[in-house]
């Protein structure tokens, strides 16, 4: 395991099973779990070291961004509430900038999130993300970049054993 997110190193092909549960279902299991001193193991012992991990990195501000950090406090958003970040992300994106895959190159010399919030106002998923990190964290919500695949329904074939599985491409990257 490569640091304390749990990237495992020279891992190319994987088998995942991802179970699905709704949010509150799993809010009141996990409830019903952790009042129960007789339950508490390793592994919960684990994710309250994780959970400190994450306090301790994925608040980190990169320096130059004081625009952007006069911009949040502006808000009135208590430190630490996701919900009201994550609203407040999303009405910026969605009122204030265009989606599209056809950006032009960055100039020489830009920052690419500053760039996209205060010059272009358009680009893709990974400008969308990269900001969207640097404004939760300053909202005091951690928060951290991740790549992964997007795996439609349609590739999901039926296997036997009950359960189904998906080939994912290059093109399935997101």
């Amino acid at each position: 395991v490569n640091g304390g997110d749990c990237h495992i190193s020279g891992q190319t092909v994987q088998d995942d099973l991802f179970s699905y549960y709704p949010r509150a279902v799993y809010q009141e299991a996990i409830r019903a779990w952790n009042a129960d001193e007789d339950n508490r193991s390793v592994l919960d012992h684990l994710e309250a070291s994780y959970s400190a991990y994450v306090k301790g990195c994925y608040l980190e501000i990169p320096d130059g961004y004081e625009e952007l950090r006069e911009q949040c406090r502006e808000q009135d958003i208590e430190y630490g509430d996701a919900e009201a970040a994550s609203q407040y992300i999303r009405d910026l994106f969605e009122n204030d900038y265009s989606y599209s895959m056809n950006v032009s190159a960055l100039p020489d010399g830009e920052d690419f999130i500053r760039y996209f919030l205060y010059k272009s106002k358009e680009g893709y998923s990974t400008h969308y993300a990269s900001a969207a990190v640097i404004m939760f964290r300053m909202f005091g919500v951690p928060a951290r970049y991740v790549v992964g695949y997007a795996a439609p329904q349609n590739l999901f074939t039926a296997q036997p054993g009950g359960y189904y599985a998906a080939v994912l491409q290059s093109d399935n990257a997101h």
